[in-house]
């Protein structure tokens, strides 16, 4: 499995391709394309080294302090500064 990832904005969410084939494709779409950011394209254990597995201190909601959560799950219903956390 293969990522292509936004090396300009890391809260861009990736997306995830069966070939290397068609990552490279949805890359090369991306990078012609002015109003999109540059992207790279790598294999989904060499992203989650570099990336996925990192992670962040965000402001709990409710309590007010700082809890760290996984950068993949940031701005997700995982993540504790977001309202739909406590609705869920």
């Amino acid at each position: 499995m293969f990522v292509v990832y936004n090396f300009t904005a890391p809260n861009y969410k990736p997306r995830y391709f069966e070939t290397e084939r068609g990552a490279r494709i949805a890359k090369g779409r991306n990078n012609n394309n002015p109003k999109n950011f540059q992207c790279g394209v790598l294999s989904l254990k060499a992203y989650n080294e570099l990336f996925a597995n990192k992670k962040v201190l965000v402001k709990n909601l409710m309590t007010g302090k700082m809890v760290e959560i996984l950068e993949s799950d940031k701005g997700t219903c995982n993540d504790p500064s977001q309202e739909r956390y406590f609705t869920m």
